[in-house]
């Protein structure tokens, strides 16, 4: 396939992958960031699961299927890098980097996990909702056949 098909057909997926078809697991310590984002997602019809605890996205990602993890980085008792690590480890999840401490350092960290995009906090919605049918259209188009 060349690039111009390489399109057309990301145009096509774009058409029949809808919000309520696109699977977020959302995992972040703080409530209120959680109770923020989850809502603006579920408004804009993704299919969420949050959670506040690393521990609790890890044990989820064993026996669920996610198009999209969206996970703060600094979080107890095990960081978000953790969660990256084992989120790449279980499936084929694609990874969104939410923080609200960026440096260069995490960003080459980011880029070392393969992660699909790294939002600073406080985020931007549209960014973010771009960004998560970006990932799962990814995820989609590069999914491996068990």
């Amino acid at each position: 396939m060349n690039w111009l098909a390489d399109m057309n057909m990301a145009q096509s997926d774009d058409e029949l992958l809808k919000p309520q078809d696109i699977s977020v697991l959302v995992v972040d310590d703080d409530y209120s960031v959680i109770e923020v984002v989850e809502e603006m997602l579920r408004r804009a019809g993704f299919r969420v699961t949050a959670v506040t605890s690393g521990l609790e996205a890890n044990r989820l990602l064993q026996n669920q299927e996610f198009h999209v993890l969206l996970a703060d980085l600094r979080m107890s008792p095990i960081s978000g890098w953790v969660v990256i690590r084992q989120a790449k480890e279980f499936g084929n999840t694609e990874v969104i980097v939410m923080t609200g401490y960026a440096s260069l350092d995490s960003s080459l960290e980011a880029l070392h996990h393969r992660v699909f995009d790294f939002l600073q906090k406080p985020i931007d919605f549209s960014r973010l909702e771009r960004a998560i049918r970006n990932a799962a259209h990814h995820n989609i188009l590069t999914k491996k056949e068990p």
